[in-house]
């Protein structure tokens, strides 16, 4: 198997939900400035920011490769 089919299987059933993983780090991050712990708040911010850009490149490249699958997506009331 080529390593670009092996990618498109990776993203054929990437979950929209996935991007929870940055809210929920962004809101830690935020809770940790509150409390006074600058350290912790920039390292949840960089994790934050890592988070989304690789969920936001395997997202382009669903759109690439699983078009019909993403837009299925976007009209169900489960998934999106």
């Amino acid at each position: 198997m080529s390593v670009a089919r092996a990618a498109s299987l990776q993203v054929a059933d990437l979950s929209p939900a996935n991007f929870a993983i940055v809210m929920a780090t962004g809101i830690l991050g935020v809770a940790a400035h509150q409390q006074g712990n600058e350290r912790l708040s920039r390292l949840l911010l960089a994790v934050a920011l890592v988070a989304w850009a690789v969920i936001a490149a395997m997202s382009a490249a669903r759109l690439a490769w699983h078009r019909q699958r993403m837009a299925s997506d976007l009209r169900s009331h489960q998934r999106a």
